[in-house]
């Protein structure tokens, strides 16, 4: 079983210009050393730059419309919208975020195996913060982010973050997945043993080159 993979690129970002341009080549070298675990790629993206780049690369451009390129716009739509236009929706599907530079494909694989043999309709990847939010407050009211009295760390209960660095679901069970592509009670989550790497900023690309080279 190969996953087709559905990429939003939208154009628009203030705090890293032409963001995605800049990062999509980490992805597009990721797909074609593990052409075994994908199929057709299909990048959604409001820019024709970066479509005139992905059709050069040999992957699918599918140009986005203006309502979905608005800053709020969540992810779901995005991906409905490819799946819509592709009629996608009998195979199994792969969304990556071009913000995630540095993939490790053994993640990938046991992930993939275990969707595979669960028969799963959908799975996302999780990770455990390095601080717990359990202290964490608004910068601006000082409110804490969870309401509580504990003052022990070991009564603070366990937290997982999600993350899309590994995003896995059936075109069929799109409509019952929320706007972080996430089903209440049919997601399964596969928990990572490390934090990956997150880049929207220039400075933690830069930050994150020096460090791995």
């Amino acid at each position: 079983m190969k996953f087709d993979v559905i990429i939003p690129a939208r154009a628009g970002s203030k705090r890293f210009p032409k963001k995605n341009i800049v990062l999509w080549k980490y992805t597009r070298d990721f797909l074609l050393k593990n052409r075994d675990m994908f199929g057709d790629v299909y990048v959604s993206t409001d820019s024709e730059e970066l479509g005139n780049i992905v059709k050069g690369d040999g992957f699918n451009f599918v140009r986005r419309c203006s309502h979905l390129s608005i800053d709020d716009m969540s992810v779901t739509p995005v991906v409905q919208d490819v799946v819509a236009k592709k009629n996608l929706y009998e195979k199994d599907l792969c969304m990556m975020y071009l913000t995630s530079p540095e993939r490790q494909a053994k993640d990938y694989q046991l992930a993939k195996k275990i969707y595979e043999n669960q028969n799963l309709e959908s799975l996302i990847s999780f990770y455990k913060p390095e601080y717990s939010p359990y202290l964490a407050r608004y910068g601006d009211t000082m409110e804490p982010l969870i309401n509580h009295n504990l003052y022990r760390y070991q009564d603070y209960r366990d937290i997982i973050i999600l993350t899309h660095y590994i995003c896995f679901f059936k075109g069929t069970s799109l409509h019952k997945l929320d706007n972080q592509l996430y089903g209440e009670g049919l997601t399964k989550s596969y928990l990572l043993d490390y934090i990956p790497v997150d880049i929207d900023y220039e400075v933690q690309l830069q930050k994150w080159k020096l460090e791995k080279h």
